[in-house]
């Protein structure tokens, strides 16, 4: 064996060590404060201006893609 597998042997252990339930808590938590991020965001900064000239809000379709992505993650 080389000094790599050695080397990806001790990360592959410590990996297994870290409990599934906190990578999961880890995540929509992470999800969640992107979330609110979005939310916070000013409004100059989520308008879009489509082709029309006409400005769009972008922040309900960001929300509505992070929520969809925060019950699929939380209930699966």
């Amino acid at each position: 064996m080389t000094p790599l597998h050695y080397f990806g042997d001790l990360v592959r252990d410590l990996l297994l060590r870290v409990p599934l339930g906190a990578v999961r808590i880890l995540f929509v938590s992470t999800l969640a404060v992107l979330l609110l991020w979005v939310l916070r965001l000013p409004q100059r900064d989520v308008s879009g201006i489509a082709t029309s000239g006409q400005r769009h809000n972008l922040r309900p379709w960001a929300a509505v893609a992070l929520l969809v992505q925060l019950v699929i993650y939380i209930f699966l």
